[in-house]
């Protein structure tokens, strides 16, 4: 925990896990949305061009009409059902083509991510609402590689962890072909994550080195559509929005955030100058099961840093 840029508070449960880099899952959805933001503000990726102009081979799938906005917002109509208990579900092809899960006995299926994204169809239409598709944040990992040339990793080392003087390396899962997990894939340690969460809550400086343009953090932070992310079913969010691969609280404080299944968290308050890491490894994948009481304990925590 930081306040005004200083540890205040630090605990692990489990020997080593300050060292040792925790997986983050949808954490990493907010580093890649992060860069891929900064590359629309410099004019290098168009968020009103449609996904095909990046991604050529993704002009058959559900995003061959899909805007590059509409990916990094969550609000594009694909086929993919997330629900980590039911193996039925589109999830669990995901994994299985990202080597996340073994696949089971006589899998004939995509074997690497972007085989698999190549195989997702429509289903609704564009821009109607909001729905959480890990498979989004590929395809903007996709994209930003395309337009910069670069591997993810190596343009997430360049851009953010060498500039900020990590403690420690970070790792990132890969498929067969050497495709990072761009939606859930990264692995760090809390203090650097909280060198992360402390760089954005200034706006994208850190040490007095510029690493995000102001624009793009005042961009996200605006949240997206409240009414759109209704249609997400999370009501246990009340009153969130997404945009940019970010949460949006839009609470008094103007608190934002970066989350993960089982329980992963950066939670950001710019007015009461705070920055919280939680890594966590709750049996249960949901954060519906207890964001009521996370909830409770941001504003607790906001409520003694300003005492």
């Amino acid at each position: 925990m930081l306040h005004k840029g200083k540890l205040i508070y630090e605990r692990y449960h489990n020997e080593g896990a300050d060292i040792n880099p925790h997986l983050l899952f949808s954490m990493t959805k907010s580093v890649t949305g992060l860069m891929a933001a900064q590359l629309v503000h410099d004019g290098r990726i168009d968020a009103n061009a449609t996904v095909p102009r990046y991604v050529p081979e993704l002009a058959n799938s559900a995003w061959g009409d899909m805007t590059v906005r509409q990916v990094m917002d969550m609000t594009g109509a694909v086929r993919f059902r997330e629900v980590y208990t039911d193996p039925t579900t589109e999830i669990f092809g995901y994994a299985f083509a990202a080597g996340m899960l073994p696949p089971p006995p006589n899998y004939a299926g995509p074997s690497t991510i972007y085989s698999f994204l190549q195989t997702l169809q429509k289903e609704g239409e564009h821009g109607a609402g909001f729905v959480y598709r890990t498979v989004h944040s590929e395809v903007l990992g996709w994209i930003i590689s395309r337009v910069t040339g670069k591997h993810w990793a190596d343009l997430m080392s360049e851009q953010i962890w060498q500039v900020l003087g990590m403690e420690e390396d970070a790792y990132v899962m890969i498929d067969k072909a050497g495709t990072p997990l761009q939606g859930a894939g990264l692995c760090a340690t809390a203090r650097d994550l909280a060198r992360l969460g402390e760089m954005v809550r200034r706006g994208g400086e850190f040490n007095g080195k510029r690493i995000f343009d102001q624009a793009v953090i005042d961009d996200l932070r605006k949240g997206g559509d409240r009414e759109k992310f209704k249609a997400s079913g999370m009501g246990f969010r009340p009153g969130y929005s997404y945009r940019s691969q970010w949460w949006v609280l839009h609470n008094a404080d103007g608190a934002f955030e970066a989350a993960g299944i089982h329980g992963q968290m950066i939670h950001i308050n710019p007015a009461a100058e705070m920055v919280v890491i939680k890594l966590s490894s709750h049996p249960v994948a949901s954060a519906a099961f207890t964001h009521a009481y996370t909830l409770k304990a941001w504003d607790a925590l906001a409520r003694a840093v300003r005492q």
